[in-house]
């Protein structure tokens, strides 16, 4: 078997995120957004959130990111740290996640307590742009996965996954089974796997046709 590189998102592959985010976000804003609304087109973002333009609610949303302790306290996604734990001996892994950069400590907290030394590098991509954050450099995904010379994106978000695949990295595995990442069909070289247990299989079977 081959030692593949492998880029693993963050938020909803190794951490249980956006339930609370938008559990937390309602509480707050007095509003009815719901899981299924994440990652709307753009121009939708003001009507969804109950803000007069996009960059308030990235705003809103980066306040509740910011507060002391909040990403600290996210718990793995079922059977990730197992999972993990099991390709880190075999593969190079590497965290390839939207978070910004002011994330890199909470991100670093989570890893280091529940994936301790499996991830060769931890790659912010700054994906939400904050104009209050002058310093904050912004990259996509496929960028950070060729740069990486990555044979595998583990994503749940298909736009991603798609930006990699164009980019040509050979597979994609979509991860979960989430309101935001429901699709009719897949383009190829992306599978979906709603769980851990799945992802290491279909890994398997990838690496498995390499030889």
């Amino acid at each position: 078997m081959k030692r593949l590189v492998i880029a693993i998102d963050c938020d909803d592959v190794l951490t249980d995120t956006l339930p609370k985010v938008v559990d937390d976000y309602n509480r707050l804003y007095s509003t009815n957004v719901g899981l299924e609304h994440m990652y709307v087109d753009h121009n939708s973002i003001p009507e969804v959130f109950g803000t007069k333009t996009g960059q308030e609610a990235i705003q809103r949303f980066h306040a509740i990111y910011r507060q002391e302790g909040y990403y600290e306290a996210l718990l793995p996604v079922e059977g990730a740290v197992e999972a993990i734990s099991r390709l880190a001996k075999k593969h190079e892994l590497h965290v390839v996640t939207g978070r910004q950069s002011f994330l890199k400590s909470a991100t670093k907290y989570t890893l280091d307590k529940y994936f301790p030394d499996a991830f060769t590098s931890v790659e912010h991509t700054n994906y939400y742009k904050d104009d209050t954050e002058k310093t904050a450099t912004h990259r996509s995904k496929a960028e950070v996965c060729k740069a990486i010379h990555a044979d595998i994106l583990i994503d749940d978000h298909i736009v991603h996954g798609e930006d990699v695949l164009n980019a040509g990295v050979e597979s994609v595995i979509l991860f979960g089974d989430y309101p935001w990442n429901k699709r009719d069909s897949l383009v190829p070289g992306m599978t979906r796997c709603s769980n851990w247990k799945e992802a290491l299989s279909e890994i398997e079977r990838i690496n498995g046709s390499r030889r």
